[in-house]
């Protein structure tokens, strides 16, 4: 998470270039102190004041912990995995695993496509392998696996979108994929 003068700086430094910003109380404007560069034309330092003179720090700060709250439940959520009901196990999607089932996934594409009939050992969630064939394989990790995390992480950017715009939801851990 950010700290106060982070988001601020953040937010000057899109209309205008800053060597630095500190904030003693985020709600007291005149505690806030703005360096701009020796760069800074007299225009952008207008634009820096008159979104100061609107900007709303706590809110910001609200809306970024929230934000970096979405992120932990997201990655929770593909940490725990996706929970098949086909082969009743769970396929973590954790950085690790994700780009195993990407690869598994196009390589049964491609024996189905070359006529092919591998088998794939799989280590589910629960440490024990499964072995399936190609067609099972793409099946889960093309048809299920991914449309999941996909929709997930989709969920994701669509909730810090309405964060962003002043809409957060009232509970962001319901309506997960």
């Amino acid at each position: 998470m950010k700290t106060a003068s982070q988001i601020l700086n953040d937010a000057i430094s899109a209309v205008c270039p800053v060597g630095g910003v500190s904030v003693g109380e985020t709600s007291d404007v005149s505690t806030w102190k703005i360096d701009y560069s020796a760069s800074a034309t007299p225009e952008q330092i207008a634009a820096a004041k008159k979104l100061i003179s609107t900007f709303d720090l706590d809110t910001e700060i609200k809306n970024d912990d929230l934000i970096a709250s979405v992120n932990i439940l997201r990655d929770q959520k593909f940490a725990d995995g996706y929970a098949d009901a086909v082969t009743n196990k769970t396929y973590n999607c954790d950085p690790t695993s994700l780009p195993r089932w990407v690869a598994i996934g196009s390589a049964a594409g491609l024996a189905l496509v070359g006529q092919q009939t591998p088998t794939f050992d799989i280590i589910t969630d629960d440490n024990s392998i499964i072995t399936i064939s190609a067609a099972d394989a793409f099946a889960l990790f093309q048809g299920r696996v991914m449309p999941w995390f996909s929709a997930t992480a989709i969920f994701a950017r669509k909730m810090k979108d309405a964060i962003i715009a002043g809409k957060a939801p009232a509970d962001i851990t319901l309506g997960w994929p």
